[in-house]
Order: C-alpha cells, then sequence, then structure tokens
C-alpha cells in the first residue's frame, strides 16, 4: 500500500441553517436574470459554502440552508459557469453586501449589481 495520502475533513456543526432571501437590484430598478452569489468569508478554505441563484423576472431571490456566518451577497450579470469562484468574485467582493446568516433565521436583503 506505498500509496499513502492525507486527507483533510472538516466537520461544522450548528443548531441550524439559515435563509437569505432579497431582491437584486439594477441602477435602483429590481431585474431578472442576474446571477446571486453568496461567498464565504474565508472563501479559501470553505469553497463548499458557496452558493448561488438566479433573481426570477421580478428580481427576487432565495437561498436556503446556508450554515450560519459572516458572508457577501452580490448580484451580476455575469452568468458563466465560473462564477462563484474566488478568481472570478474577487472584483466584486468589495462592493458585496455583508449578510449575517444566523441559525433558523432568515435574512432579507436588497443587493446592487455591479
Amino acid at each position: 500500500m506505498g500509496d499513502e495520502t492525507s486527507v483533510r475533513l472538516a466537520i461544522s456543526m450548528s443548531r441550524g441553517v439559515g435563509t437569505v432571501a432579497g431582491v437584486a437590484l439594477l441602477n435602483g430598478k429590481p431585474l431578472g436574470s442576474l446571477m446571486v452569489v453568496l461567498v464565504p468569508e474565508d472563501p479559501e478554505n470553505h469553497s463548499s459554502r458557496f452558493r448561488r441563484d438566479q433573481s426570477a423576472t421580478d428580481g427576487t431571490f432565495t437561498l436556503p440552508t446556508i450554515v450560519p456566518a459572516s458572508i457577501r451577497c452580490w448580484p451580476s450579470r455575469r452568468l458563466e459557469s465560473e462564477m462563484g469562484q474566488r478568481r472570478c468574485s474577487e472584483p466584486y467582493l468589495a462592493g458585496g453586501e455583508v449578510v449575517e446568516v444566523v441559525p433558523n433565521g432568515k435574512c432579507q436583503v436588497k443587493v446592487n449589481a455591479q
């Protein structure tokens, strides 16, 4: 069995998960078809916590079962498959809305597309 590799396992426990819901805006008006991305505080070590959804025609979105944490939420008109990955999201992080997700809570946000 000469192929020994180390495995890194991280377990997170919480009393519940939260929901982030809101409206994606462009120039102050609700807009559909925007990609809404949730980026964890430490994206390098929590890549599994990225979440994304596309806003509905009225600009609304809902992202359920979010692990409680401080996250950034932002919408984008860019819909490429790499959205939500660190290298693609870095330019947007500064303008994202900081959201505190709490166990069994529902955060309501209005986020502006960049």
